[in-house]
């Protein structure tokens, strides 16, 4: 298993610098609010090179499911913005870099799950549209973390490449018995699925930092840490 530190920036990292009206509205100033879809996306696809990692992590695949913690501790705010919004606007970046010919889904999960499309869908460009209008609604999915659900519904998509963010262990199930479902999931729908995992603003050496290293290495994956 590989590892990766980050750093995150205070603004959508390869942008322009928000204008002064902008830097004032939080949720501009990530990739939400008063700025079209159409505008945004085509904004972000010409800022970077096609296939853009997702926190690092690689993100091009035949089939790529994001699966993004949305419980309540992803509201804490982190300078300007929350961690869902810092976590939306990356996500929307690799999202405008995706091949039209690849798949993609996106699944949000807290005390339950709540997903994009029913399978994973080409990235067209109304799909794209799509999925930054459902980012930009305001979905509730509770407050806990109960990852074994999201887990379940992602590994029967039977992606080739599956990228879990989380802030926090998860409260459905214990992390050994989560461990040992997640490698038997993929083992039923799809043994070579790669499975890299986000440590998002955890502590470094913390339960569930390790937990999350080791859904990653069980699962042909990465764990990559993003933390100021």
């Amino acid at each position: 298993m590989a590892e990766r530190r980050y750093s995150v920036p205070s603004a959508s990292a390869e942008l322009p610098a928000p204008t002064p009206s902008e830097s004032e509205n939080t949720k501009t100033a990530v990739g939400k609010g008063s700025e079209g879809v159409e505008t945004l996306l085509d904004r972000y696809a010409a800022a970077h090179p096609p296939g853009r990692p997702f926190f690092g992590l690689p993100s091009r695949a035949g089939s790529t499911v994001f699966l993004i913690d949305i419980s309540g501790s992803m509201l804490q705010r982190q300078g300007p913005a929350t961690r869902l919004d810092l976590a939306y606007d990356e996500l929307k970046q690799t999202l405008a870099t995706l091949p039209e010919q690849s798949l993609f889904n996106v699944l949000l999960f807290a005390e339950r799950v709540d997903q994009l499309f029913p399978q994973p869908q080409p990235a067209s460009r109304a799909n794209l549209i799509r999925a930054f209008r459902y980012l930009d609604e305001d979905i509730n999915c509770g407050g806990s973390t109960d990852l074994q659900q999201g887990l379940r519904r992602a590994m029967a998509m039977k992606p080739e490449l599956l990228l879990v963010l989380s802030d926090g262990i998860p409260t459905s199930s214990s992390p050994r018995s989560l461990l040992s479902e997640a490698r038997y999931l993929r083992e039923k729908n799809r043994p070579s699925l790669r499975l890299h995992t986000i440590g998002f603003f955890l502590a470094e050496h913390s339960e569930e930092e390790r937990f999350l290293q080791k859904l990653a290495q069980d699962n042909n994956g990465i764990y990559a840490a993003w933390r100021r």
